[in-house]
């Protein structure tokens, strides 16, 4: 009988039930002697064993991780299958360590999820999107699906500037300004220094979830209003802008120059004078484009199009990574992508290991004995995290294959 036979054939036999999966198991038992398994005891895995018959039924039925000696030859499996490092629940501080150590097999093994499991981990990112942006003042559309909520967040997030100290550079041709330009800069630069939020400064456009910055999206470099309360007509600075380029350190300042320069080459000739590491992974060698003028380059990026201009004697990639034909980001739609991908497989993941998980809130000093887990996705600085939101306890260390 093939491996995938045998494996339709196990998991209809045991039809989600402890006491038929004994009976399936022992079944297996008469096609390959070298069936294996491994049983939790105390909160420790012992190394799987060969296993008859008559010991798989006197073992009780409890917390069981399967490996299927019958569905491949010793000399396909992998070697390893028990080197992984085990995930750990958080302990009542929300530290690592505090309960049982769980094996979660993927790839090769094959883990039986007997415990239900309530959960909707998408659901639960685009709930955090949409409180997120309600929360910072932002509408958002009736009807708006999970994916475009995500790109509202995300692109929010793309063009504020994190609040946190940085230093400031100012490149050496931005010299020779008026007396109230120089106090300008001077109030951002000692704003910038003492970890004030910037966001104020920049366009009013910023309260639009769905406004795609070209400049930033295609050289990663923002623009900031001399004030962060006259804009537009009742602008002092007559509409000059300080162009400048974020990065988690520091803050470059490039040039001040008005709102027709979004596309001027001069930005990025005077990074690449005064600061050339930022563009040093962008470089293309080898590869050759035509050079716009700033005004072709202005309307190619307003018809969604991309230019490649040469910085430095070499061709230069988008620093900002790029944006797509109908102007979203590139980074604001591959961290939509990725977000449902993990939640995806994180949910894929409780759910084929609803037993061993179980087992750890058991065993946890807050946890029960539960007959089902409700798990909730939250998100924080710190990341996605799992919590049973019966017992309060953090799942930890769920890993894949990958």
């Amino acid at each position: 009988m093939s491996p995938a036979i045998r494996l339709r054939a196990f998991f209809k036999l045991a039809g989600g039930r402890t006491a038929q999966l004994w009976n399936a198991l022992s079944s297996f038992r008469d096609t390959d002697p070298q069936l294996t398994v491994a049983v939790q005891r105390s909160g420790r895995w012992r190394r799987p064993r060969s296993t008859s018959r008559s010991s798989l039924r006197t073992h009780p039925p409890g917390v069981l991780e399967v490996l299927f000696g019958a569905l491949w030859p010793a000399q396909r499996r992998p070697k390893n299958l028990f080197q992984k490092q085990p995930p750990k629940f958080a302990d009542g501080r929300g530290q690592p360590g505090g309960g049982p150590e769980l094996h979660f097999w993927d790839g090769w093994g094959a883990t039986i999820g007997l415990v239900e499991v309530i959960a909707d981990f998408k659901g639960d990112l685009e709930r955090h999107w949409r409180e997120g942006l309600a929360g910072a003042g932002y509408d958002v559309p009736d009807g708006a699906d999970a994916q475009r909520v995500s790109r509202m967040y995300l692109n929010v997030l793309h063009r504020q500037i994190a609040v946190r100290p940085r230093n400031v550079m100012r490149a050496k041709e931005l010299i020779e300004q008026s007396v109230d330009v120089e106090l300008a800069l001077e109030r951002i630069s000692e704003a910038s220094k003492q970890g004030a939020d910037l966001n104020p400064f920049l366009s009013h456009r910023l309260s639009d979830a769905e406004f795609n910055d070209g400049l930033l999206s295609d050289w990663g470099i923002h623009h900031l209003h001399l004030s962060p309360t006259m804009k537009g007509r009742g602008d002092p600075f007559g509409g000059l802008l300080l162009f400048l380029h974020v990065s988690d350190e520091l803050l470059h300042f490039i040039a001040i120059l008005d709102h027709r320069s979004f596309s001027k080459k001069q930005l990025l000739d005077t990074v690449e004078s005064n600061w050339p590491v930022i563009l040093d992974a962008h470089r293309r060698k080898g590869v050759t484009a035509n050079e716009l003028t700033d005004q072709q380059r202005a309307n190619l990026r307003a018809k969604g199009g991309l230019s490649l201009p040469s910085v430095g004697g070499h061709v230069v990639a988008p620093p900002g990574g790029g944006y797509t034909s109908s102007g979203l980001s590139v980074k604001v739609l591959l961290g939509t992508d990725r977000s449902f991908a993990e939640a995806k497989l994180l949910e894929t993941l409780c759910r084929n290991n609803s037993e061993g998980i179980a087992a750890g809130i058991e065993q946890h000093p807050q946890g029960r004995k539960l007959s089902e887990l409700r798990l909730r996705l939250r998100v924080d600085q710190d990341g996605l995290h799992i919590v049973e939101l019966q017992t309060g306890i953090e799942v930890r260390g769920l890993q894949s294959a990958s």
